[in-house]
């Protein structure tokens, strides 16, 4: 199993650079990691800057960036692999979310929704939650990072 001293590949793609096979693996992970399909508008993943780590050639999380505004850049999809959780590798993949937004959306803030259960982590980065909704007794954060 990995650990933060592995040796991990980022990358930044848009869609028109994935192919069918590596977009069948990003979809299969987000699935996974929430514990149920997701269904996915394709406009927006077409839109997307999609972030993935991989180690070696596994690919062991994921995010995307969707630019909805000028002002706001939607953080969705944030997936890390089961068996690479509590590992280091979500706070890589913040920090490699921090960078992409530096290179392409400098003057953007993040934008994000959460659950109960992993809204601290998004503080421990400075998120901040701004709304509380209640949808079919799942409670989410609706969540910002300012620049």
């Amino acid at each position: 199993m990995g650990t933060v001293k592995d040796i991990y590949i980022q990358k930044c793609r848009n869609f028109s650079s994935i192919d069918e096979e590596s977009f069948q693996e990003i979809i299969d992970l987000r699935d996974k990691s929430k514990g149920d399909k997701i269904y996915d508008d394709q406009k927006i993943d077409k839109e997307s800057h999609h972030l993935l780590i991989y180690l070696k050639e596994i690919l062991v999380a994921y995010a995307r960036l969707w630019p909805n505004t000028k002002e706001d850049i939607s953080l969705q999809r944030f997936s890390v692999s089961k068996e690479y959780r509590n590992k280091g590798v979500a706070k890589k993949l913040m920090e490699f979310i921090f960078q992409v937004q530096n290179e392409k959306f400098i003057n953007s803030s993040l934008i994000l929704t959460s659950r109960e259960y992993t809204k601290e982590f998004y503080e421990k980065f400075g998120f901040v939650a701004y709304k509380k909704n209640i949808e079919e007794k799942k409670i989410r954060f609706y969540m910002r990072k300012t620049k």
